[in-house]
């Protein structure tokens, strides 16, 4: 009411701090003596005793705890019990331990009520001031503590944080929001103030400075705009000291601000903001606000649009689903000029812009559209337009969109802060400056025109698949819709990495629904989806199959796991999507049958072991005896293929009586993915051989043969023959009375390898030789 006055004083009492309470009409004709109390010691001062509100009030000295406490730093003054009587609200920075305080007084100094800060040294209480933030006719109060600092942000401090403080009638002052500062030593809340109501919108406003804010720490003035919910969550306008123009180098910009008077006239507060450093207070005018009232609405009655109502004409003469979309404008305003110039932006289907489904039909094709529009104050304009809906759209669940954005037409010369005799008016923000309005397709669901589809995936498929039988891996897929159509529903299958997508089939007599299927590629990880209907309607069946064909591989697994889905666009209700869902494993059988013939030539010979030399005597092959070659085939009948077979031979290379009877010559001739592994025991005493590469396969045609039909290998032997392999080899060797040294005896197998070569032929395997090579990996 201005009747009285209240004046702080950090430093008395040792810095506790020190409040008054005056009366604006006393008169105190001489000045204090320096060290007396205000109100006492040689000062004339004459008060009725009859009027209690002529005395000075103040508070008086705590305790030694409360020193440097600085009581009084900050003060605003409001109605804060609700009365009518103004108090006081008073900041005590380094109060409370160092929490900071802020503690509430009426006129006469009793205190009402203190509130305590969160964080130690954020100076809680360093800035106060009092705004109805949420319109509720209740002062509210605004606290600033600008050494606030958020623990764990990334080692910024002092960042700065500002309290709101809820005067409720029932819990006064005990409902708090915060509003942050973001950089670091912006010190966010170092000034605070009340700035009226800015844009008379009946809810108060106000502005917190950071005055070490900014892009280059020379400070930043925030405003914020009350609303029925309190402040709006974030700063209506956010001003930089690097914004202003027309001024030289600003800094410590926002250190004080105050506002909430009319300085020019026009019927809005105005704000004032100090600089110290720069030695400038700068004054920001307020903007008139121009209040718009604007719609855009489509022009249906139930919302909704049939697509089987063709009733527009594009230029080729398809027929084509349209409506109308009425979009209307006006705006009023305190102080706002008679006609304001609009730039204005429609988009169709908005929600799906990248694909839109919706066009202008004066503009086929064409989803956004933007025009200036100027409107005259307090007079409605309209505008219609004709819209249709593309053909074939797939999408037929999200709703049609029409979004309509509004702005003023800027002049150049109003980007940026600059001094200016008339302010240009601004649009009411928190009104907003878009609207929306949406249309659903018809669909066959009802009067609620929500379906509720129920997809029901049923699969036939085989336990297991015989790997080379050369036939497809056919699944046969039939989905069921039992309840209401279901939008661009799908088929999704994950095929394993080892089979090969071919193509899908029709099944059955229907052939009203198409199937299409994508090929799966790389990135969607062997996923085939393929489209069922859109919709799939209720009671409507498809059935179909997937040809797959295997590819073999190294290290394959032991079954092909299959994943599937169906599913639409539009969900089921909860609990029935088990049906939807179909896994199995289906298991990789492997069939062959290795086959061996062979050969002798010749097939028989009589050996007379005095016609030829001893082993020790013998120079050359032709002493040891007569030439013996044995040809052997191997062949696999399958139907599977064998990543690796192993061929063992065994020849007598001596007699019972140890005397040599066998002499191999050259290492084993082979046809095809043949690899023999070397021998000591292939020619030991170095015999001159006649002609080594003479080929005996090729005598015989062995080497024209297919590596798919079988391999062939020879050995060429003297007396008798022998060799190791599996394609097509000749083992060359010569017999005699001393055919092979004492010192060879290490080729005839070991009772032990004996043993462990039979336990290996009667081993039950897949066929892959797993188990052998893994038995052989353990033990080597």
């Amino acid at each position: 009411t201005g009747d009285r006055v209240f004046v702080g004083a950090p430093g008395s009492y040792y810095w506790q701090g020190q409040v008054y309470s005056i009366n604006t009409e006393a008169a105190f004709p001489y000045k204090p003596p320096r060290y007396g109390q205000f109100g006492e010691g040689g000062q004339i001062y004459s008060f009725s005793l009859n009027n209690p509100r002529d005395k000075v009030y103040s508070t008086g000295e705590s305790t030694s705890s409360e020193d440097d406490s600085y009581l009084g730093y900050s003060s605003a003054t409001g109605d804060f019990n609700g009365d009518g009587t103004m108090g006081v609200a008073v900041g005590m920075p380094r109060g409370g331990g160092l929490l900071g305080k802020v503690l509430i007084f009426s006129w006469n100094m009793t205190n009402q009520q203190n509130i305590t800060g969160e964080q130690i040294g954020a100076y809680f209480g360093y800035a106060i001031a009092v705004v109805d933030v949420d319109g509720d006719k209740l002062d509210d109060l605004i606290v600033g503590a600008p050494m606030y600092t958020e623990p764990n942000n990334e080692g910024k401090y002092e960042t700065g944080r500002v309290y709101i403080i809820y005067q409720d009638k029932i819990n006064k002052f005990q409902e708090v929001e915060t509003r942050d500062g973001v950089n670091s030593k912006a010190r966010f809340g170092l000034s605070v103030c009340s700035l009226g109501d800015i844009n008379l919108d009946g809810y108060g406003d106000f502005a917190v400075g950071a005055p070490y804010d900014g892009p280059h720490g020379r400070g930043a003035v925030y405003v914020y705009h009350g609303s029925s919910n309190g402040p709006l969550a974030k700063p209506s306008q956010v001003i930089m000291a690097e914004d202003i123009s027309g001024a030289s180098r600003i800094s410590t910009f926002g250190f004080s601000v105050a506002g909430g008077i009319d300085l020019d006239g026009n019927q809005y507060p105005d704000m004032v903001v100090g600089a110290y450093d720069s030695d400038k207070a700068l004054v920001f005018k307020s903007r008139p606000v121009a209040v718009m009232e604007a719609s855009t609405l489509f022009e249906t009655e139930n919302k909704l649009i049939s697509l089987e109502d063709r009733n527009c004409t594009l230029r080729d003469r398809k027929q084509v689903p349209c409506t109308v979309v009425n979009s209307c404008m006006k705006y009023n305003g305190i102080n706002v000029p008679p006609t304001l110039d609009i730039e204005v932006s429609w988009v169709l289907d908005s929600k799906k812009s990248r694909n839109p489904r919706m066009f202008f039909l004066n503009e086929e094709g064409r989803n956004i559209r933007n025009q200036s529009i100027r409107l005259y104050r307090g007079k409605l304009e309209c505008k219609s337009e004709r819209v249709y809906i593309a053909e074939n759209i797939r999408d037929k669940i999200t709703p049609l969109e029409v979004e309509m954005k509004y702005n003023l037409r800027q002049s150049s010369y109003s980007q940026q802060r600059r001094r200016r005799a008339t302010v240009e008016p601004v649009l009411d923000q928190n009104k907003g400056t878009v609207q929306k309005d949406s249309i659903n397709i018809q669909k066959n669901c009802g009067p609620d025109n929500v379906c509720i589809p129920d997809l029901r995936l049923q699969v036939n498929m085989v336990d297991e698949y015989l790997l080379g039988s050369g036939k497809h891996l056919g699944i046969d897929v039939l989905i069921s819709n039992f309840g209401e159509d279901a939008f661009e529903a799908g088929f999704y299958m994950s095929i394993p990495s080892e089979l090969n997508f071919r193509r899908v089939e029709k099944v059955g007599e229907i052939k009203d629904t198409p199937i299409l299927c994508t090929t799966p590629p790389g990135a969607t990880n062997g996923t085939l989806k393929c489209d069922i209907g859109n919709p799939l309607s209720s009671g409507k069946v498809v059935n179909f199959k997937v040809l797959l064909s295997p590819s073999i591989k190294v290290g394959m697994a032991p079954s092909y796991d299959f994943y599937m889905e169906a599913n639409s666009t539009n969900p089921e209700i909860d609990g029935s999507h088990a049906d939807n869902i179909f896994e199995k494993s289906v298991g990789i059988t492997i069939k062959t049958d290795l086959s061996i013939s062979g050969v002798s030539l010749p097939e028989e010979f009589i050996y007379n072991y005095t016609e030829y030399r001893t082993i020790e005597e013998a120079e050359t092959e032709h002493h040891l005896g007569p030439h013996v070659v044995h040809i052997y085939e191997i062949r696999n009948e399958g139907p599977s293929t064998i990543d690796e077979a192993e061929f063992y031979v065994l020849w007598p290379y001596e007699s019972n009586e140890g005397e040599a009877l066998m002499y191999l010559l050259v290492p084993p001739e082979t046809s095809g993915n043949i690899k023999c592994q070397p021998s000591s025991y292939i020619n030991p005493r170095d015999l001159a051989i006649e002609n080594p590469r003479r080929s005996y396969l090729e005598k015989v045609g062995a080497s024209a043969i297919g590596a798919g039909s079988g391999y062939r290998t020879s050995s060429s032997s003297s007396s008798s023959s022998s060799s190791s392999s599996s394609t097509g080899s000749s083992i060359s060797s010569r017999g005699g009375a001393a055919a092979a040294a004492g010192g060879h005896r290490e080729v005839v197998l070991t009772d032990t390898e004996r043993r462990q070569l039979d336990e290996e032929e009667n081993q039950e395997s897949t066929g892959d030789a797993s188990y052998v090579h893994r038995q052989r990996a353990e033990s080597a």
